[in-house]
């Protein structure tokens, strides 16, 4: 079996900048083919709300994006198309695991990966 750069990543969905709703999520790349799980983190002020996304590449096609453990504090709402947003609790400080679920094809294999997100809320 040949391994290939994975080209199905967690990115930044840049559309707003707004103080209630940034981009704080950093990118990983990942297998579809390793159940993982693979770790992600992001940087979050309270009150506060970031997205991120899951893109497609050349041998990579998304199926489902699914909540496998909710954040203890905060609140992730999935949307269509594998898009997500983290909404950071008010008068909470302090890191706020969860984890998602990522399934699709990659090349000529279907599968799917766990990535545990740590979310450090100031």
């Amino acid at each position: 079996m040949r391994w290939q750069l994975f080209l199905l990543c967690a990115g930044l969905l840049l559309f707003s900048q707004s103080p209630v709703q940034a981009a704080c999520i950093t990118p990983i790349h990942f297998h579809l083919t390793s159940e993982g799980p693979w770790k992600g983190h992001g940087d979050i002020r309270q009150g506060r709300t970031c997205n991120g996304y899951y893109r497609t590449g050349r041998i990579a096609t998304f199926r489902k994006l699914y909540l496998s453990e909710p954040p203890a504090h905060g609140t992730l709402r999935l949307q269509e198309g594998g898009t997500y947003s983290y909404t950071a609790p008010t008068g909470f400080t302090g890191n706020d695991p969860f984890m998602l679920r990522i399934c699709g094809k990659e090349g000529l294999v279907t599968g799917c990966s766990k990535i545990v997100y740590n979310m450090t809320v100031e």
